[in-house]
């Protein structure tokens, strides 16, 4: 699903408006915690995969989405949820807070465009 996520992607850093950023990008030997946590902690931009996976990792659900809402909720990143693949994310943190913001389409379903 990455792979075809950044195909979606690839014009946009063509033109130079986004640069791409994800967890494999991390270099062997470096903390992948403080890699993920401070290009979090510096995007503009966050695309928040929801997944089954990312929502039963506790790293990804306790520390990855909360300094994810947390800038949201302090308007430093937009955040755009794309819910990978069918799972409970309606009960989740992020669906709760950005909800409370009024921040998500009326019909927020799972892509299948990737």
């Amino acid at each position: 699903m990455l792979a075809c996520l950044e195909k979606h992607l690839e014009q946009l850093k063509r033109e130079g408006l986004i640069k791409g950023w994800h967890d494999r990008k991390i270099v062997a030997g470096s903390s992948r915690f403080q890699g993920l946590d401070q290009h979090i902690k510096n995007a503009d931009i966050i695309l928040l995969l929801v997944s089954p996976d990312s929502l039963s990792s506790d790293y990804c659900y306790e520390v990855e989405m909360q300094i994810t809402l947390d800038r949201y909720k302090n308007h430093e990143a937009q955040v755009i949820p794309v819910i990978l693949r069918p799972c409970d994310w309606q009960s989740s943190l992020f669906y709760v807070s950005l909800s409370s913001y009024g921040s998500l389409p009326p019909r927020f379903t799972a892509s299948s465009a990737l």
